[in-house]
């Protein structure tokens, strides 16, 4: 009696043994066919992506190939002494206009162009809209975003869009560590790095939106005036 036990127990444990060998070369199976199927697929695009005349030319080394890291956007180089911006401003020329003494002439510091801002004489359209000649500037330098440099004023102009923009100190201090805007006392202003730098991470990271926001919920002012003209 226990040795027909014994046989049915080894008969029933052999029968799980066999089920679950044939489940698994069945799970096997489907995966080799999956894993076949993948790579015939891979090997396919692998080829489609290789017919490409410009992949094709630079995997044969005939056309320059974009190598990386890129180099990182950065603001321009400002000289150090403020005279050099002031002697550049004035020696510029409206494109539209002879009449410069009236001028505000406008450092882009993303690329260096110098403008003729606040001027009717340099106004564009932007989607049917007149604006000045920084706004039309930062829609296509910034994407709308701006930072300006207003020589005459020594003063930075922050911009987000056609209707949001700021003042914002200039990086030039005198030798008493301040900010001369407007160029009221006319004393020598020289470069601050640091100020330069804070300014450069504002930008990188696109937080000149939140610094106008800030900066008008400070003043608790809305200032009269129209941005897209700038």
């Amino acid at each position: 009696m226990v040795k027909s036990l014994n046989c049915m127990a080894s008969r029933g444990l052999l029968f799980s043994l066999r089920q679950y060998i044939s489940k698994f070369l069945i799970l096997y199976s489907i995966f080799m066919y999956l894993f076949s199927l993948i790579i015939s697929i891979a090997v396919f695009l692998c080829v489609r992506w290789c017919e490409n005349t410009a992949i094709s030319k630079a995997l044969k080394g005939e056309m320059q190939i974009i190598r990386y890291p890129h180099k990182r956007n950065r603001l321009i180089d400002l000289p150090e002494d403020y005279s050099v911006l002031l002697n550049q401003a004035s020696h510029f020329k409206c494109p539209n206009s002879s009449d410069d003494e009236r001028k505000h002439p406008t450092l882009c510091l993303l690329c260096g162009v110098m403008l003729c801002a606040q001027s009717p004489c340099c106004q564009e359209q932007l989607n049917g809209e007149e604006v000045g000649a920084s706004t039309a500037h930062a829609a296509i330098c910034g994407a709308g975003v701006g930072m300006f440099l207003r020589v005459r004023e020594c003063e930075i102009i922050l911009m987000a869009s056609k209707t949001r923009g700021s003042p914002y100190p200039a990086p030039y201090l005198d030798d008493y560590g301040e900010t001369d805007p407007q160029l009221g006392r006319g004393n020598p202003l020289h470069l601050c790095p640091e100020r330069y730098r804070k300014l450069f991470h504002m930008w990188q990271q696109h937080c000149v939106l939140e610094e106008i926001a800030r900066s008008l919920e400070l003043l608790n002012v809305m200032f009269p005036f129209e941005w897209q003209m700038l």
